[in-house]
């Protein structure tokens, strides 16, 4: 039989790669901040050649303001204040003019050289102003007044903050230069820091590539892994998991259905050859049909019981609730099962107290509770007992089906709810049991999300507890 092909992978064409969305975003990032701190360090520098400029015409005029109110009248001390450091600081030419109430006007020499238009300075009014200059140069002036002797003095000191413009002007071309040359390295690095932060998860897709239903106990490797691929990584390790128990349970349960329906099958064959082996009479064909027509009722309850589990484990078996008293239900199923206790010289006894109304699925109830009904029946002894009791907890109802029987050793009790596992093989034959009773219980509990347990100790009996919640839901 050829293999089935593996479906075609989809087309991944036209998806943008997250690799080279990180390498944006990181190269973007962090040419943005080289960005930030070239332009915080202009502006920085900007403004502590300015503030400094400012300090140094202050601290001048300043000078030139307690000369006055010292000696007001001696204008050749005053000149000779003026005339001091005269345009001498090379990286800040500094100049100062005063005008007398008077309107006479000691400055420093060389202003007229240096400013061509000096008479329109002292127009501007009073406070720090820039001043533009015919040679483009910005001009800082400083402007205030003072009384003395009787008159107002006007004080007014001009720096030439040319050579500072300069200074900005190269950090600002520099300054584009190490941003032209920073984009690089950035994108450099943004996609070395991508490839290698996509690295582990291109390691995660290789090890998802490589799992077949051959290979399921294969895991993803945690070492060096971040703390959210760690996480990622334990997930799909933990749904791995989940789908190797569930490969290994369908295995199982392939294989034992081969083996519960090769039973009855090769039964009704040898009943059949036998029968054909030679001429029989009439009763013997009868007991021949018969034998096969409970051999045919068996593979029925086994397929019929294969079908609700798989339902049930599909989600397409919802349960229909109704109304409906517990105690009722157990004193239908008493009577049900009389003969039968009859039979095997077993007391069936209920109890429970009237009425314990509920909300269930009544035919699942019904099967759910005959179901442990009949298995008690298999393992309890004469003169034993079957008790199924119920009562209310808070926000449930429990179910509870007890007898004396031989019990179940402890090796036993993790394995009794799953499909065709018998604790005693022989016994279980001979009383035509299907293995798939207490199976059929567990997923009843589970349409009405509650649960199935059991407690037994060998000699002592059985106690199988069914817990339904009061509201599931439904």
């Amino acid at each position: 039989m050829p293999s089935t092909p593996e479906p075609r992978r989809p087309a991944l064409r036209g998806r943008r790669s997250l690799a080279v969305r990180l390498s944006f975003w990181y190269a973007g990032t962090s040419f943005a901040v080289v960005l930030a701190v070239i332009v915080a360090c202009y502006f920085s520098l900007a403004r502590a050649l300015e503030r400094d400029g400012d300090d140094l015409l202050r601290d001048r005029v300043e000078q030139v303001r307690v000369h006055i109110q010292m000696s007001p009248l001696d204008t050749l001390k005053l000149r000779e204040e003026l005339e001091r450091n005269a345009g001498s600081l090379v990286s800040k030419p500094l100049y100062l003019r005063v005008i007398s109430p008077r309107d006479a006007i000691f400055e420093t020499p060389g202003i007229a050289a240096r400013f061509p238009e000096p008479a329109k300075i002292p127009t501007v009014p009073v406070g720090l102003h820039d001043v533009p200059t015919p040679d483009g140069h910005s001009l800082r002036v400083l402007v205030t007044t003072m009384s003395e002797n009787g008159g107002t003095w006007t004080l007014q000191g001009w720096l030439d903050r040319g050579r500072d413009d300069q200074l900005t002007g190269l950090f600002r071309r520099f300054a584009i230069v190490i941003a032209a040359f920073a984009l690089l390295p950035c994108a450099l690095a943004a996609d070395m820091i991508a490839k290698a932060g996509m690295r582990p998860v291109k390691a995660i897709a290789a090890t998802a590539e490589h799992i077949r239903s051959t290979s399921l106990g294969e895991r993803i490797p945690m070492d060096g892994l971040p703390a959210e691929l760690a996480e990622l990584a334990l997930t799909f390790n933990a749904m791995l998991d989940r789908l190797q128990r569930s490969f290994d349970q369908v295995s199982r349960f392939s294989a034992d259905i081969a083996h519960e329906l090769r039973t009855p099958l090769m039964n009704l064959r040898a009943t059949a050859e036998v029968a054909l082996g030679r001429n029989r009479t009439t009763d013997e064909y009868a007991d021949t049909l018969a034998s096969c027509l409970e051999e045919a009722d068996r593979l029925s309850r086994i397929v019929d019981s294969l079908l609700f589990l798989a339902r049930a484990e599909a989600d397409r078996t919802k349960p229909q609730a109704v109304d409906f008293s517990v105690a009722e239900e157990l004193e239908s199923i008493r009577d049900y099962h009389h003969p039968q206790a009859e039979e095997a010289g077993v007391t069936l006894a209920v109890e429970c107290p009237a009425p314990l109304p509920t909300h269930l699925d009544r035919t699942l109830f019904q099967r759910a509770v005959s179901n442990l009904v009949t298995n008690a029946f298999k393992f309890t002894p004469k003169g034993g007992t079957i008790t199924m009791r119920a009562f209310n907890e808070p926000g449930k109802l429990v179910v509870q089906v007890r007898d004396t029987g031989a019990g179940i050793g402890p090796e036993h009790i993790s394995k009794v709810f799953d499909r065709f596992y018998r604790a005693d093989t022989a016994r279980n034959s001979k009383a035509g049991g299907t293995g798939l009773g207490l199976a059929i219980v567990k997923s009843i509990a589970a349409l009405h999300k509650g649960t199935a347990e059991i407690e037994s100790s060998p000699g002592k009996g059985t106690v199988v507890t069914l817990t339904f919640p009061q509201d599931t839901g439904m």
